[in-house]
C-alpha cells in the first residue's frame, strides 16, 4: 500500500517512540517520506508532523533527542499561575524549541499555515479544543491561513492545568486530545498509516505530586473516549515505564521509549505480513473453487450437448 498520510495522536513525551517506529518503517522501505504529502496530528503529534512536515529526518530527531536535556521543557508548578492564567506554565519553551529547529531550516522565525503550505507544499493538519464551546477545533491552512503556525502548536499542547490555555479570536483553547486524540477521521483510510499512542497499556507508577493527580486524572477520562477506526492501519504504541508529560528523564528513559517504538512497529509489520500471508491462502482457495466452478460448468455443458445429441440421433 502507497502511503500518503501520517497521522499521529497524543501521548506526551511517550510520542517519541513515533520517531523511532517511523525511522523502522523506511529502513524497510515501508514509508517513503518524500511521497507523504499530508501530516495530520494532535498534541505531541502535532510536534512531530511539524518537525518531519520542514524536513527533519527520524535519524536527526532520534540523534537530538537521545542528548536533548528535556528538563528545559519541564513546567513550572505555580499556583499563583494556576489561579490567574488557569495554568501551571507558559509553554514557551517549548515553542521557543520548535522556533530553533524551523530557524535553522529555512532561516525564519514565524509563519503562518497558509504560508507553511506554500513553502513546503504539503498539508499541515492539527486539532486544538475550544473550552468556551466544548467544540473541537481544526487548525490547517484552510480552516486557518493566517494563523501563526507556532500559536497553533502551542492550542493543540495545552494539557489542562499544565498548560496555560491561548486565547484566540476572544475564546479559550486547550489540548486537542480533550476533543479527540487522534484525527483519523480527517484521514482517507485507503492511503493513511496511524501511530497511536495507547495509554490503556501502561506500567502503574505511584503518586508523588499534585501533577500527577492531575495527569492520570486527564489519562483515565482521556481513555473512555479512545475511537476505534477498523478501515485505517493503525500502529499502536503502548507506555513505557514514564508518565505522559514526564520530561525530567533520563537518557536511558528516553532510550526506552525510542526502543519500545521500534518494538511496537516491529509487531505492526509482522502481523501485516501474517495477514497478507492469510490473505493470499484465502485468495488461492477461492480462485481453486472458482476453476473447479468452471471447469464443473464446463462438463456439466459437454454432458448436456453430448447427451442432447445422443437423444436427437434415437429420434431420427
Amino acid at each position: 500500500m502507497a502511503f500518503d498520510t501520517l497521522c499521529f495522536s497524543s501521548g506526551g513525551i511517550q510520542g517519541l517512540s513515533f520517531v523511532s517506529g517511523l525511522k523502522y518503517l523506511c529502513d524497510r522501505e515501508f514509508i517513503n517520506l518524500e511521497k507523504i504529502n499530508t501530516f495530520v496530528g494532535t498534541s505531541i503529534g502535532a510536534i512531530i508532523s511539524f518537525l518531519l512536515m520542514i524536513g527533519y529526518s527520524p535519524d536527526e530527531l532520534i540523534v537530538f533527542f537521545s542528548n536533548y536535556d528535556f528538563k528545559n521543557l519541564e513546567p513550572d508548578f505555580s499556583i499563583d499561575s494556576i489561579i490567574n492564567n488557569y495554568g501551571m506554565d507558559d509553554g514557551n519553551s517549548i515553542i521557543e524549541l520548535l522556533k530553533f529547529f524551523f530557524e535553522k531550516k529555512y532561516k525564519l522565525k514565524n509563519i503562518t499555515m497558509k504560508e507553511l503550505f506554500i513553502l513546503t507544499k504539503k498539508n499541515f493538519i492539527i486539532n486544538s479544543t475550544n473550552l468556551n464551546t466544548e467544540e473541537e477545533k481544526i487548525l490547517s491552512h484552510e480552516t486557518t491561513p493566517e494563523l501563526c503556525v507556532f500559536t497553533a502548536i502551542r492550542m493543540s499542547i495545552s494539557i489542562p492545568i499544565i498548560y496555560t490555555p491561548v486565547l484566540y479570536n476572544n475564546e479559550h483553547y486547550g489540548d486537542g486530545a480533550i476533543s479527540n486524540s487522534i484525527l483519523l477521521n480527517k484521514c482517507n483510510p485507503e492511503t493513511t498509516l496511524g501511530f497511536f499512542i495507547d495509554t490503556r497499556i501502561t506500567i502503574p507508577s505511584p503518586i508523588t505530586s499534585i501533577k500527577d493527580i492531575i495527569l492520570k486524572s486527564i489519562r483515565i477520562l482521556s481513555n473512555r473516549y479512545i475511537p476505534k477506526y477498523e478501515d485505517i492501519k493503525i500502529i499502536n504504541f503502548s507506555c513505557v515505564d514514564t508518565a505522559v508529560i514526564a520530561l525530567n528523564l533520563t537518557k536511558e528513559q528516553i532510550d526506552n521509549i525510542f526502543n519500545r517504538g521500534i518494538i511496537c512497529t516491529k509487531l505492526f509489520i509482522n502481523n501485516e505480513k501474517n495477514q497478507l500471508k492469510l490473505n493470499i491462502i484465502k485468495l488461492k482457495k477461492e480462485n481453486k473453487y472458482k476453476v473447479n466452478n468452471i471447469i464443473n460448468d464446463i462438463l456439466n455443458n459437454i454432458i448436456t450437448e453430448i447427451c442432447s445429441q445422443a437423444t436427437e440421433r434415437i429420434e431420427i
